[in-house]
């Protein structure tokens, strides 16, 4: 698991993030599965966020070549991401279990730093070690 296996592990994650949050910019709230329509308030929110997930997806592709020294980044976009599993367990809590799609993403979500995060210390380390 090293630094190839992270980039192609991260331009595969941040490929993912401005495909599905492109698809939900352009689309609205139809975009979440069994929505077939929502409040216009609610599909304005919701594109809106999708533009954050389009430009963190941007931020991490950028990071890809780099990786060793986007040490800062990459636990941002972690801790993000583990916020965001956090907030669909709160969601569940308060609202009731949505479709199984979430439930997997919440799933990754909260899994997903914990691998990333560590990959990109290791690759981080190891490049310094190998600096004289």
């Amino acid at each position: 698991m090293g630094r190839r296996g992270l980039q192609a592990f991260l331009m595969f994650l941040s490929l993912g993030a401005m495909t599905f949050g492109g698809l939900t910019a352009v689309l609205g709230a139809v975009s979440v599965e069994g929505v077939v329509t929502a409040p216009a308030s609610l599909d304005s929110e919701l594109r809106y966020y999708a533009v954050w997930y389009v430009m963190a997806g941007v931020l991490v592709l950028r990071a890809v070549r780099r990786i060793e020294a986007e040490t800062t980044l990459i636990r941002i976009v972690g801790a993000a991401l583990f916020a965001g599993g956090c907030v669909r367990l709160l969601s569940i809590l308060s609202a009731g279990a949505p479709h199984a799609v979430y439930l997997w993403l919440m799933g990754g979500e909260l899994v997903l730093p914990l691998v990333m995060v560590p990959w990109q210390a290791a690759v981080s380390g190891r490049a310094g070690s190998a600096t004289p």
